[in-house]
């Protein structure tokens, strides 16, 4: 189709007026011919900056790199973005070299190098940061800010910033910021911190380096280092390199523990400050400083 010079003039006449063409060869060598679509395609360069992509009802700028052939998907800014033909009701709205493919009702906003991928992907969203990727049978899943996070098999899963942090086999969980952390137990949350593992179903972590919960469920490290729980309901708070021996129920507070009875609390050293001095009033299994003998009420 042609695009109408702006220098053109056109003359509109009555439907009773004659139009047959009459002259010399020189007069109508002088005379151009323009259909309903060269007048189309010239307003919508003008006036628009977007254009039907080649999935029904998409839409795409017309400046730019990239495409969509999903139904009824959006591309909106940016550059070189794309979203493939089985993506239906998706929109990537700006940033650089992302990619929804085979994912519906998906959405990317921002950043860069970002990927929503395979056809079980549905209904995901990732926002601003670096080389995302949401994949596998992940749904309802979100990804924002950050760098190379990492999300497959997650359902309803949740990472906030961070970087090269993975969530994988892990519905339910959330994972926020930190570096080379892993979240792969259900409902689990980890909390920044540095290649800490959160494995089992229902477990805290909650930063430091290196802890884990490799064991049990409903188990919580609160920071330290190197610190390793197997037992369910336990937890570790703080300290360096403490294990449960896969006792349940277990607290260790200190460092270099491990604790071996259950419903116990595992401590290197304890102060007890303000002993009360009289068993008054005291509720039993209390102690209590009777002339300086520890005493149980």
């Amino acid at each position: 189709m042609a695009t109408i010079p702006s220098t053109c003039k056109f003359h509109v006449v009555s439907t009773t007026v004659d139009t047959t063409d009459r002259g010399s060869a020189e007069f109508q060598s002088q005379r151009k011919v323009y259909t309903m679509a060269d007048i189309t395609d010239t307003v919508d360069v003008a006036v628009s900056p977007y254009k039907a992509g080649t999935g029904t009802d998409s839409i795409v700028p017309v400046a730019g790199s990239g495409g969509s052939s999903g139904e009824m998907s959006v591309l909106s800014g940016g550059c070189c973005n794309r979203i493939s033909g089985t993506s239906e009701y998706s929109a990537i709205h700006g940033g650089k070299d992302n990619l929804i493919d085979a994912s519906s009702c998906s959405w990317i906003g921002g950043g860069r190098c970002h990927t929503i991928t395979t056809a079980l992907c549905k209904v995901n969203t990732i926002v601003g940061g670096y080389n995302h990727t949401i994949t596998g049978d992940t749904r309802y899943g979100f990804i924002g800010g950050g760098n190379g996070n990492c999300m497959s098999i997650a359902q309803s899963g949740v990472m906030v910033g961070g970087y090269d942090n993975l969530m994988s086999n892990a519905p339910y969980s959330a994972l926020v910021g930190g570096r080379n952390n892993n979240v792969s137990g259900d409902c689990a949350f980890l909390g920044a911190g540095c290649k800490n593992h959160a494995d089992r179903n229902f477990s805290v972590v909650v930063g430091g380096q290196e802890n884990c919960t490799d064991g049990g469920t409903h188990n919580s490290v609160l920071g330290g280092c190197e610190n390793c729980l197997e037992g369910d309901y336990s937890v570790a708070v703080g300290g360096k390199s403490n294990h449960d021996d896969s006792c349940a129920c277990a607290m260790i507070v200190g460092s270099n523990i491990t604790a071996d009875r259950v419903c116990t609390t595992f401590v290197n050293n304890l102060s007890i400050m303000n002993i009360p001095v009289a068993s008054a009033g005291l509720p039993s299994g209390a102690v209590w400083n009777n002339g300086g003998v520890l005493t149980i009420v």
